[in-house]
């Protein structure tokens, strides 16, 4: 392979990872629901379909018994054809529903799967041993499916042209590859079955469908021939598969509403006093969406439940409509902001105070807007959920908000005391050891000059907890007059957290015994997270420590 096809391939791999770290269970239970619904859509469609054949049969059997009529003998071997392809194709589908369901431990007496979410050896299986086998279609059995499932859409669509006029076309029924602008050269097995196994199981139920669809079209067709418009609205299944059940306040619920058997023959109308109704697939389907109500949260509780009703009218074969009705309900919680920090109570005034907000119940939808009062807000590079604070104030108050669903949604009022930072400690060793003052100490002395960061401030902030001192000037107290300067220390681009070495001048050394010194150290400043010097408002006398040789 070449250097760019690794690189895509490794690029592959690695959103496979991510996909499968972010599999959420409500995800995986939603593809659970749509595969148990498509199922019972599929025994009506399969029901319906068994009932037309057989209504057809009888017809046929009837021209020939009583009315000595063979015009139509040719259909019962045709209808045999039909359903024998049908069969052989269902089962097959059947067996690879059989493998899903063991790599997914599903427990038939619980009726429970226990690893919904296994990836690898069910893509394994769909693809093979080689992905980028034949046009990178594979050598699995997604492959093998596809080559069975073109060639039942071709054998319908042969039935269905010798059946009418000549000259007339009709487009024959493909499985199309969606189109990837990231990866052009995807093919239809990578992209129906990139996916957990339970969804590649619902997968399957939907494929079961298409057939089954298929099927109908051209016994349609085929029923024309006699005359016949066979259709039974009251096997018809109202169906409405949210894409999840539980809905933060303030977001949108969505839900589609289908019926369990459509048709080209029939359209469906959809209605709500709830939401708003979008149309799909030519009008046989339909999206309901309706706003998460924050007042069904009880009072103290953290999520309540929101009903909701739909109707779904199917146009009867005699004229008029069906009606059907649709009642669920989904979960409305609350968004909770989650605040993360080494201190989430209290923020240092003019630090970086470093904090993470999210809103675990938005998933994905998390977009957030965070600003503040009595401050201001920087967003931590290539972290979406991080923020730096600055407080100016006594008190902050934070304002997350979230851009979700092209609103703006308000989710919390966060309020934080305000304190100085902490002053460090000045501390001096003489000849290595902490000096407290008191003792004369030997005119050969070294001493050394140390600002610590308060410890709990530097562990919260260590960008925050560096300082610097500018001099430090040395003091003669020789009795003669007020104390003269004798020397001055340039410390600049020395680390006073890790100590500043000073030697005894020698006009402080020759005073003799008994003499007094002073050592002032000049410009304590702290350094922000930002490298900018500000005020360690370390007093005078803070920073003034006296000496006498012996």
């Amino acid at each position: 392979m070449s250097s760019r096809q690794k690189m895509i391939n490794v690029m592959y791999l690695v959103l496979l990872a991510i996909l499968a770290l972010n599999v959420d269970a409500e995800v995986l239970n939603a593809f659970l629901s749509l595969r148990q619904k498509l199922s019972v859509a599929v025994s009506q469609s399969t029901e319906q379909n068994q009932q037309q054949m057989q209504y057809m049969l009888t017809e046929i059997d009837n021209e020939i018994q009583n009315q000595g009529k063979r015009s139509n003998e040719g259909l019962v071997d045709t209808l045999s054809e039909i359903r024998f392809a049908t069969g052989n194709l269902l089962n097959e589908i059947e067996i690879h529903m059989q493998v899903m369901e063991k790599m997914a431990d599903f427990d038939s007496t619980e009726q429970v799967y226990t690893r919904m979410d296994e990836l690898e050896r069910n893509y394994a299986y769909w693809m093979g041993t080689d992905e980028m086998a034949n046009g990178r279609r594979g050598n699995g059995k997604a492959k093998e499916l596809k080559d069975q499932l073109d060639g039942y859409f071709s054998f319908i669509h042969q039935m269905y042209q010798a059946q009418i006029a000549v000259g007339t076309e009709v487009a024959k029924r493909e499985l199309e590859t969606p189109k990837s602008l990231l990866d052009p050269g995807k093919q239809w097995e990578q992209h129906t079955f990139e996916a957990p196994v339970v969804a590649n199981i619902a997968i399957l139920e939907a494929l079961k469908m298409d057939i089954r669809q298929e099927e109908k079209r051209l016994l349609d067709l085929l029923s024309q021939r006699l005359r016949q418009f066979v259709f039974t609205p009251d096997t018809v299944v109202p169906i409405s598969a949210p894409t999840a059940r539980i809905v933060p306040a303030g977001l949108n619920f969505q839900t589609q509403l289908f019926i369990g058997m459509s048709s080209r023959t029939i359209k469906p109308e959809f209605q709500s006093n709830q939401g708003r109704i979008t149309l799909e697939n030519q009008g046989n389907t339909a999206t309901l969406q309706i706003a998460a109500n924050p007042s069904v949260i009880p009072q103290g509780a953290k999520e309540g439940r929101q009903r909701y009703q739909a109707t779904i009218l199917v146009p009867k074969a005699t004229g008029g409509f069906e009606e059907l009705t649709v009642q669920d309900e989904f979960i409305v919680r609350k968004p909770e902001v989650v605040v993360s920090s080494a201190s989430v109570q209290i923020l240092y005034r003019n630090c970086g105070n470093q904090l993470k907000i999210d809103v675990p119940a938005l998933g994905t939808d998390y977009r957030p807007s965070i600003t503040a009062r009595g401050g201001s807000v920087k967003l931590v590079p290539n972290k979406l959920k991080e923020f730096m604070i600055i407080p100016t104030q006594t008190r902050c108050q934070l304002n997350v908000s979230s851009q979700t669903q092209g609103q703006t949604l308000k989710l919390d009022q966060l309020n934080y005391k305000v304190i100085a930072p902490p002053k460090p400690e000045i501390l001096v060793k003489v000849n290595g050891r902490t000096y407290a003052g008191g003792r004369p100490i030997p005119s050969a002395s070294s001493l050394q000059f140390l600002v610590k960061p308060d410890a709990d401030f530097k562990a919260n902030l260590p960008r925050d907890a560096r300082y610097r001192v500018g001099s430090i000037e040395i003091f003669l107290d020789d009795g003669i007059g007020v104390p003269r300067k004798v020397s001055t220390i340039n410390t600049r681009g020395k680390n006073p957290e890790s100590g500043i070495n000073v030697y005894i001048p020698s006009a402080v050394r020759q005073a003799g015994r008994g003499a007094k010194f002073f050592a002032k150290l000049n410009d304590i400043q702290r350094i922000n997270f930002d490298g900018k010097a500000v005020s360690a408002n370390i007093s005078e006398r803070a920073a003034t420590f006296s000496f006498t040789i012996r």
